[in-house]
């Protein structure tokens, strides 16, 4: 017999004979000794985030590892619906900022509940250069019954060369404060207007009543406290 044709012969035994390594022995058993994947559980997660670009600043709601085509139900400020998308995640744009809760589960499977993580207040940048507040009166502009409480309403300017987010707070001598915040655009703005009520005097002899408002934009970062004259406002009684 031919000598190169014998080992050719043997060479197939030889290799018959040869234990194979696991891991090529694992890949060509039968489909039930396949290695099972195991992947990672879902990790469903609420927030709301700051949508870019806004001002004021608006939020939008964001859902992602949830189950994909899962109902789910969102409560907080306002109430949404929807159904998470093939990759488990789902949006609401433009909602108010607030906590929320996610319960999905719906059609009698067990219902489980996401709490919504809320992000922090949006920092407010003081503009380079308020320069003044004033303050007017709005109304009343006439003569009034001074022997009964009456609402005084004024009028408030910001001026200056910068720009960016202020804050602002009104004050009263009655004690009444109310703090905002505003996109300061330069130049002269008007704020938000203030209202206080005046008392109603105890007999009619007396001073009519008077009530103190003021304009104030406390100290931010490098801009330093800027406040208006205290503005009295004495009724004029009939």
């Amino acid at each position: 017999m031919n000598r190169h044709r014998r080992l050719a012969l043997v060479a197939p035994l030889l290799a018959s004979s040869i234990a194979l390594p696991p891991a090529v022995a694992t890949a060509q058993g039968p489909p039930d000794r396949m290695p099972v994947s195991h992947t990672a559980p879902l990790a469903p997660v609420c927030s709301l985030k700051a949508a870019p670009g806004t001002d004021p600043v608006e939020f939008d709601l964001v859902l992602t590892g949830f189950k994909p085509g899962d109902p789910v139900k969102i409560t907080g400020p306002k109430e949404y619906n929807g159904v998470t998308s093939p990759q488990g995640a789902f949006d609401e744009e433009n909602v108010p900022r607030g906590n929320y809760t996610v319960t999905t589960g719906q059609g009698g499977a067990p219902q489980q509940k996401t709490g919504c993580e809320k992000p922090p207040r949006p920092p407010v940048t003081p503009p380079t250069g308020i320069t003044e507040a004033t303050v007017e009166l709005d109304s009343p502009a006439f003569g009034v019954n001074c022997n009964v409480p009456h609402e005084v309403r004024v009028d408030g300017t910001l001026e200056g060369g910068g720009s960016g987010r202020v804050k602002y707070v009104w004050t009263s001598g009655t004690g009444k404060r109310t703090e905002k915040t505003m996109r300061f655009p330069g130049f002269s703005t008007r704020v938000d207007e203030f209202s206080v009520t005046a008392p109603a005097r105890t007999r009619p002899q007396d001073p009519a009543p008077t009530v103190t408002v003021q304009l104030t934009v406390p100290k931010q970062g490098g801009q330093a406290a800027i406040s208006s004259e205290v503005l009295p406002v004495t009724l004029k009684c009939l």
